[in-house]
């Protein structure tokens, strides 16, 4: 009969706990890294939080936006249940890139500033007012939060950027 010790750390087990560190050092060792300069992060981050059965709805209204401020826009699943979307408006001076990785009705909206372009925070202001407008339209739909608002980031610390 084998002795509590050979028990508890079979072979299996400490494969699965060297294979969970490794990976756990992996994942500490990517959220500790900075972003390279030429990293693109977004100037603006913002949740809206859609009701059921109004996804159609929101991607309409994405369209809408994007024709009135000069955007073209994709589309497309994620994922095969079709539960997963991007949301890419692009214009040559910004661009909005939408996910909704942790809930289907929950997309996280961020805006990125191309590089070379000189975009105003009136500009930037401007653009998320009026998507926030435009979401906010959807009935049931809401804005949930400024992502920068959570981040801990100063204003003045790179790269988060200004908190708006």
């Amino acid at each position: 009969m084998a002795n509590a010790s050979q028990r508890m750390f079979s072979p299996a087990i400490a494969s699965g706990l060297f294979c969970a560190m490794i990976i756990s050092g992996v994942l500490w060792g990517n959220l500790r890294t900075p972003p390279s300069n030429n990293a693109r992060l977004p100037s603006r981050n913002y949740v809206f939080r859609l009701a059921p059965r109004t996804q159609e709805v929101f991607f309409e209204q994405m369209c809408l936006y994007a024709q009135v401020h000069g955007f073209t826009i994709h589309i497309g699943a994620t994922d095969r249940q079709n539960v997963g979307y991007n949301v890419v408006l692009q214009r040559s001076d910004v661009e909005v890139i939408g996910v909704n990785p942790w809930e289907p009705l929950a997309f996280d909206m961020g805006f990125v500033i191309n590089p070379g372009s000189n975009v105003s925070d009136a500009v930037l202001d401007a653009l998320v007012a009026s998507l926030k407008q435009t979401v906010e339209q959807i009935p049931g739909a809401r804005t949930l939060m400024n992502l920068q608002d959570l981040s801990g980031c100063s204003p003045s610390v790179s790269p988060c950027g200004p908190k708006y």
